[in-house]
């Protein structure tokens, strides 16, 4: 079993959407029993490998320079494969208290609504799964607007949660459309799109076909979709595999890598390795890797039973790219030559300008970018961040009339003024 996440997957609450979970099953199961099982994360190469019985495997890598993750199966014996994409966004959903932090909303306060998360469109499509998520609701956005007082320029400003359609195609030539059933996963009810085996075989290859665009409408998306499938699905991974090996020998640290995981310096030495692989993940993604976990997050109530929320929830928001958290993955790539992997972060200040003139041009009345500590992927304030101190419900002191709008009233956050001409 494993989760799904792509880069752009910002929703109506500017949340970063994962795009489901997909469980395979063995009949007869060659990772049951006696004859070990072994899952293993292959840096080097960029994949992850399970070993069963009579070295059966199961192989998931992902092509770095398509959205395409490919399921290799391989088995001495003929074996019948069984593949349920799972979804729990197959209703609305109103968030709960803190729950709403997976977004723009910020902190939960009972001065501001909690948003909903809209339900997917899910169905069996061309002998697969066809899974799609389409914004069209921005309550979140307008909230932002006129909160911080920018109506006047709405139709000038960029967001990238307008006409935003992200979701999955699944399919193989092995596998054909079965039930839809529902389960329970951790504290989550979800549905399942089953597909199953037209025959026992000895190998089963499994294609998921990711996108993500903003596009005038659903079937604009789609074919967009069909494109890529079309052209990327039977890559082999030989293109993947050179990528990731020049990856890791560009630049490299490594330490005590014979002393073992007890060993402080080889604990380190690991835990870069696999910084850095996160980082290369995303390499080509077009948003930056999120501070908080990445594409890599999980149930949350696996790290805190209080928080018995969906897959999708993770602290400090999706689309909001806290600065002084950025830089701490972004900086030390200088060092390790990874110039490539830092374009995201060059391509997101980029994107937001435009707004950030807006925003100095509107509050302060000159013609420089005005961007925030706390912003988000339009250029514009988290929601609780802006106004902080009000909505702490604890001990909520009231933004004065002489702070300036476009600033955000929160005692965590000073102005930094950095002119350039």
């Amino acid at each position: 079993m494993f989760y799904i996440a792509k880069s752009g997957t910002f929703d109506e609450n500017n949340a970063l959407l994962k795009l489901g979970r997909v469980r395979l099953t063995f009949d007869p199961n060659p990772f049951s029993g006696e004859g070990g099982f072994e899952q293993r994360l292959a840096i080097n190469d960029g994949h992850v490998t399970y070993t069963g019985k009579d070295n059966t495997t199961a192989k998931i890598w992902v092509d770095v320079f398509n959205p395409v993750i490919h399921l290799d199966v391989d088995s001495p014996q003929p074996v019948s494969v069984s593949l349920a994409y799972e979804n729990w966004r197959f209703q609305d959903r109103r968030m709960v208290g803190e729950e709403r932090n997976q977004g723009s909303w910020g902190l939960y306060t009972s001065k501001v609504p909690n948003g909903t998360t809209y339900a997917d469109s899910i169905d069996f499509h061309e002998e697969g799964v066809l899974m799609s998520h389409r914004n069209e609701k921005l309550d979140l956005w307008n909230f932002q607007v006129a909160q911080q007082k920018l109506e006047d320029y709405e139709e000038k400003l960029y967001n990238p949660m307008r006409n935003n359609e992200f979701g999955l195609w699944v399919h193989s030539p092995d596998l054909t459309p079965g039930n839809v059933t529902s389960g329970h996963y951790v504290n989550t009810t979800y549905k399942a799109w089953n597909l199953v085996a037209t025959a026992p075989k000895k190998s089963f290859n499994i294609g998921i076909t990711l996108h993500q665009n903003q596009t005038e409408s659903h079937d604009e998306w789609l074919a967009q979709m069909t494109e890529v499938a079309g052209s990327a699905m039977n890559n082999s991974q030989d293109a993947s595999m050179a990528w990731w090996h020049q990856y890791w020998d560009r630049s490299y640290i490594i330490i005590n890598e014979d002393a073992g995981p007890k060993d402080p310096g080889f604990q380190v030495g690991k835990n870069y390795q696999l910084w850095r692989y996160m980082m290369g993940c995303n390499a080509f993604g077009e948003w930056p890797t999120k501070f908080n976990g990445g594409l890599f997050t999980f149930d949350p109530y696996l790290v805190n039973p209080s928080r018995a929320w969906t897959p999708d929830h993770r602290r400090w928001g999706g689309g909001t790219f806290t600065a002084q958290n950025q830089r701490l993955l972004y900086w030390p790539l200088l060092r390790t030559g990874d110039f490539d992997v830092m374009k995201a972060q060059f391509d997101f200040y980029k994107r937001i300008t435009p707004n950030a003139l807006i925003r100095g041009q509107h509050y302060h009345e000159i013609d420089a970018a005005y961007f925030l500590e706390q912003g988000d992927n339009t250029g514009l304030s988290n929601v609780f961040e802006y106004h902080a101190q009000w909505y702490d419900d604890d001990n909520p002191i009231p933004r004065p009339s002489f702070f300036p709008d476009g600033d955000l009233w929160n005692v965590w956050l000073s102005n930094l003024q950095d002119t350039a001409k």
